[in-house]
């Protein structure tokens, strides 16, 4: 196989693997869409990546509980309430849900082993 044969499968290897992250934000960013616009009776053209579920769409803090749990069903995982806190944009929870569905973000708390590391740092 020659050098050039091996460099158009890893290109065309890497080509594939960004297309599939791109559906797979793609796709997660429409399942969430959709949730808002049910869950807060919304328009999709007022749903833009960088809306504010609370401040631009108008939810409040029992829509905000909501969102989390429809997003726990829709995606079939679990997000603890010091995550969801977070997810105040679609931009934040599409982010955050493609990462845990990756594994890039471990569903663990993250804060744990922050504490863990600072304090075996200080033995």
């Amino acid at each position: 196989m020659s050098e050039l044969s091996v460099v158009d499968q890893h290109a065309s290897a890497v080509s594939s693997a960004v297309n599939e992250l791109d559906t797979l934000e793609s796709d997660v960013a429409s399942r969430i869409r959709t949730i808002v616009c049910d869950s807060l009776d919304v328009a999709p053209e007022d749903v833009s990546m960088e809306a504010s579920f609370v401040q631009d769409l108008g939810a409040d803090s029992l829509d905000v509980v909501d969102l989390a749990i429809r997003f726990e069903t829709e995606f079939s995982l679990s997000i603890k309430d010091h995550d969801y806190l977070h997810l105040t944009r679609l931009c934040d929870a599409q982010a955050y849900i493609v990462g845990r569905l990756r594994g890039t973000i471990p569903a663990k708390a993250a804060a744990a082993p922050v504490q863990e590391a600072t304090a075996s740092a200080g033995e």
